[in-house]
Parts: structure tokens; C-alpha cells; sequence
């Protein structure tokens, strides 16, 4: 494939081996890493992902007729002439008579302690029970590598681990090299004028690169903004497997031009259902026009009893980093990472 210099804007050729590596442009000698996303995955990696998918839902129905046979074992149990009595499940041995010389309130505690166990079983099935999205055939898998961003964290960044999102999906997402915890996580990255060329390039491979990183039960959606919004045509979250239509419609549609102004993509981001767990935001420059202040109008956007996680990204130049370091902190537990180059 072709990539393109950030230093001199020559184009050069660069092979599958070199994906992901720092190499020497021969036109100025100056460094430029090729980006793993543009490379689809060999047949050795297709076929391992399709064998993990097969592994992994044949195991699932495993689980799931185990847990069948159980529940179909308690429900038989309980439908029968001896049921299962108070001393089965560890209060101590009633017989039968003592229970029904009781009071109506006595023997309504005993039917809710025995039907606990069944409850609890019913609860662990439904954790278990996770659907498997089906694989497409039809695109290459790429596999999990470091984002392209290998330099973040430079001076005057700061960083917190992975960073905060959604608590409990067990579910991740990388973009430019910050890594979040979520399950619906949205990218809002800057296409003004001063992005032109390979920077833009790069920003674009890196988001094929997040949507190819994702797990199955992970979603993103893509806004490109200038001074206007510029949003993936369909209103919807999209999973790991349509990422060659948001790299086609990249492609086609998605040009560096304008000012630079993301208040408006925030409101479409902040109007997806469900809500972002996670918002990626990146510009490699300050906001323009700067009155009102962008920061309020994001945080305003933001309010509530439960604010969605915005991670800011100063790329190559960090005039902008005061304001998105304040977008970061107003969302609670963003964080702000400087990138400076490739």
C-alpha cells in the first residue's frame, strides 16, 4: 500500500512486514510509522478468529443446556407430591405436619424460602447466557495490536490506567492509544482545514484500527466535525463488523476543510441510543470560534446524574490543551493525553 509522509508529503510504498513499524521516508529520511489498520488480516489470522468464534459458542451452548437440565430438575422437584422442604435447602428439618399446624405466615416464609435457590439459579443463567454475534465471512479480521499513537503520553499528558467509562461491561476500546472501559463509545475526531493531508490519513487509519480491536458485544459511532458536524450517515451504533463501511464512507466523503467547532457533534453524539459510555474527542488545534466557550457548552450537554466519560486528545499541536484538559475534567473521570506526532 501507499502512505504518505507527515514531513514532506511525498507518498512511498510500504509492505505488509513493515505494518505498525517506524520506518525512514525515502524522500526526507524523516520518521513515519505505517498504520496497521489499512492491512487486512492473512488467511492463518481469519481462520484462528473463525476457530476462537466456533470454540466460544459451542462452549456457551454447553453451558446453556447444563444450566437447562438444572433449572428442568428443580422445576420437576418442585411440581412434585414431596416438593422441596425447609430442611432441604439448609434452615432446618420440619417435617410437613409442624409446618401446616402453623399460622398462614409461617408456611407462606417456608414457599419463599424454597423458592430461592431457583431464583438465584435463574439469575446466574441469565448472566451466562450471552448471545454470539454471528461472524462476516465476507471481511478480514484484523488482529489486536498497540494503537498507531505510539507516542502518547508526552509531556504535560495525564493518563489514568485504562481510562474510566461504564463500570461492569468488561468491555474496552483504544483510540489513538487511550484505552476505556464502556460498551457504547464514540469517536469525535477534527477534519478542519489544518488537518489536511496525512494527519487526517492517520486519524482515519486509527479508527479502523479501534472498530477492529473491539469485542463482539462492544459498538462505536463515528463523527467527523469542522465548524459543522459531519456524522457516519446512518443514526445508529455499529459493530466491529461494519468497519469497511465507515472505512469506504472515510474514503468517499471525509475531506479536511473549515473551522474547528465540535459543539455540534457533541449534540448529535449526546442524542445516540442508548447514550456513549465513552466520547473519544480529538483536534490538533484550538476551537475556533472561540465565543461562546466550547468547555460550558459541552458540559451542559453533559448534565445529569450520570454524565458520559469524554477523553480529550491534543494531536501533534497542543494549543488547544487548556480547553481539553476542562472538557476532560467537567465529565468526571476523563482524562487528557497529548500525541505528538506519528
Amino acid at each position: 500500500m501507499e502512505i504518505t509522509c507527515l514531513h514532506c508529503g511525498q507518498r512511498a510504498e510500504a509492505t505488509r512486514e513493515l505494518a505498525g513499524r517506524t520506518v525512514e521516508c525515502p524522500h526526507c529520511g524523516g520518521q513515519v510509522k505505517v498504520p496497521q489498520g489499512l492491512f487486512a488480516a492473512d488467511k492463518g489470522d481469519k481462520r484462528r478468529k473463525l476457530y476462537e468464534y466456533a470454540v466460544s459458542a459451542a462452549s456457551t451452548l454447553v453451558i446453556h443446556a447444563i444450566l437447562l437440565v438444572i433449572l428442568g430438575l428443580i422445576y420437576w422437584g418442585l411440581t412434585q407430591g414431596r416438593g422441596f422442604e425447609v430442611g432441604e435447602v439448609g434452615i432446618g428439618q420440619l417435617p410437613n405436619e409442624e409446618l401446616t399446624a402453623h399460622d398462614d405466615s409461617q408456611l407462606e416464609a417456608g414457599e419463599e424460602i424454597a423458592a430461592a435457590p431457583a431464583m438465584e439459579l435463574e439469575d446466574d443463567f441469565a448472566e451466562i447466557a450471552t448471545p454470539v454475534e454471528p461472524l462476516d465471512e465476507g471481511l478480514a479480521i484484523s488482529p489486536i495490536v498497540p494503537s498507531g499513537g505510539s507516542k502518547a503520553g508526552g509531556a504535560g499528558g495525564f493518563d489514568a490506567g485504562p481510562a474510566g467509562g461504564a463500570a461492569g461491561f468488561g468491555l474496552k476500546a483504544k483510540f489513538m492509544n487511550v484505552e476505556a472501559e464502556g460498551r457504547y463509545f464514540c469517536i469525535i475526531a477534527d477534519a478542519s482545514t489544518s488537518m489536511t493531508g496525512p494527519k487526517l490519513e492517520f486519524v482515519k487509519a486509527e479508527i479502523i484500527e479501534t472498530m477492529s480491536g473491539l469485542k463482539t458485544d462492544a459498538r462505536v459511532y463515528v463523527i467527523f466535525f469542522n465548524h459543522r458536524a459531519q456524522p457516519y450517515p446512518e443514526r445508529r451504533w455499529l459493530a466491529k463488523s461494519e468497519r469497511q463501511s465507515v472505512k469506504d464512507w472515510m474514503q468517499r466523503q471525509v475531506v479536511a476543510s473549515g473551522l474547528t467547532y465540535p459543539v455540534d457533534a457533541f449534540k448529535i453524539a449526546m442524542s445516540l441510543k442508548p447514550r456513549p459510555d465513552v466520547i473519544f474527542l480529538m483536534t490538533d488545534g484550538e476551537f475556533n470560534p472561540p465565543v461562546p466557550p466550547v468547555p460550558p457548552q459541552i458540559a451542559a450537554l453533559n448534565a445529569g446524574s450520570k454524565k458520559v466519560t469524554i477523553h480529550t486528545i491534543a494531536f501533534v499541536d497542543r494549543v488547544g490543551e487548556p480547553e481539553l484538559k476542562q472538557i476532560a475534567a467537567d465529565s468526571g473521570n476523563g482524562t487528557y493525553r497529548y500525541v505528538p506526532g506519528f
